[in-house]
């Protein structure tokens, strides 16, 4: 149990990492594209930037976290407020991409329990 906890845990953090990685860069060239655009657009770009690079850190520090048992929590508060940002997220503008990035936050919580409820 606490390997498969542990491998869901790398998992999920990896996809982390290469989906914050891809929205970073996209973030950055919209961001060259909007030199005369709407204060709106301009201020969405620069949120989703923000977020990509949170996604990015989360990842990373998931990764160095997954094999520690008594980090379970980091993973359960983490996906927890990852899916509720996600979640308006998808309220404000639905999209595929959106149920992914929902799932993903969703795993890091079943991950942090399976991680707490394993044994040594």
């Amino acid at each position: 149990m606490h390997d498969s906890s542990k491998m869901l845990l790398k998992v999920v953090s990896v996809i982390f990492i290469i989906f914050g990685a891809i929205a970073t860069i996209i973030s950055i060239i919209e961001l060259t594209k909007l030199a005369g655009a709407s204060t709106g657009w301009v201020i969405a770009s620069i949120i989703l930037l923000l977020a990509s690079v949170i996604e990015l850190i989360v990842g990373f520090i998931g990764l160095k976290k997954s094999d520690d048992r008594s980090e379970a929590s980091f993973f359960i508060v983490t996906g927890a407020v990852l899916s509720v940002l996600t979640l308006i997220s998808m309220i404000i503008g639905f999209s595929a991409w959106g149920l992914i990035a929902f799932a993903l936050p969703v795993l890091y919580i079943v991950g942090g329990y399976m991680l707490r409820n394993s044994e040594t």
